[in-house]
């Protein structure tokens, strides 16, 4: 059972904050993606917006931070309730993990996310939600430069250490997609 923060709105605000696989990879619309599925699977009570942005990174050192992006004022703006936080796959690319200090400089960009959203006046509950397991298939993380042992092996344990130390909800989606 989910604990509900007390409702500064008439409905829940759920925000969505992630990079293409939350905007909706290649989505038509912006209507294939899990945040749309999420709006209908919680119904009217809820408001869930999608404020992702393909491409963005968690860390201010990579090459599209997501805290640069007019989303994340959007959704800061948006006062939610709830915030899920899905930011990590694209810090797996060669060229952004390679930049010094990855572990340190993620773990620091990740806290001051969410810190940033715990300041709000909704003071939402957030949920960490880990990077989807990336696979060497040859086909899309080889187009986008994703390394999956960087985002498998280095950047999903930091996610799991980053909610636990926060004491952040914690959705596993590199277990939930090992297959």
């Amino acid at each position: 059972k989910v604990a509900i923060p007390a409702a500064v709105h008439e409905v829940i605000r759920v925000a969505c904050v992630g990079d293409s696989i939350t905007f909706g990879s290649q989505s038509v619309a912006n209507t294939r993606n899990y945040p749309t599925a999420l709006q209908e699977k919680l119904g009217a009570g809820y408001l869930v917006k999608n404020f992702g942005v393909s491409g963005a990174t968690m860390r201010n050192t990579a090459d599209k931070p997501y805290t640069k992006q007019p989303e994340y004022a959007a959704s800061k703006a948006f006062l939610p309730d709830i915030v899920i936080i899905m930011l990590g796959t694209n810090d797996g690319k060669s060229h952004n993990w390679s930049i010094g200090g990855t572990e340190a400089a993620y773990t620091e960009d990740a806290v001051a996310l969410i810190e940033a959203y715990r300041s709000l006046e909704s003071k939402p509950e957030i949920y960490f939600m880990t990077s989807p397991t990336a696979h060497d298939r040859g086909t899309a993380q080889s187009r986008y430069k994703i390394i999956p042992s960087n985002v498998n092996e280095e950047i999903v344990p930091l996610q799991g250490l980053v909610a636990y130390e926060e004491k952040c909800h914690f959705i596993d989606m590199n277990l939930a997609t090992k297959n």
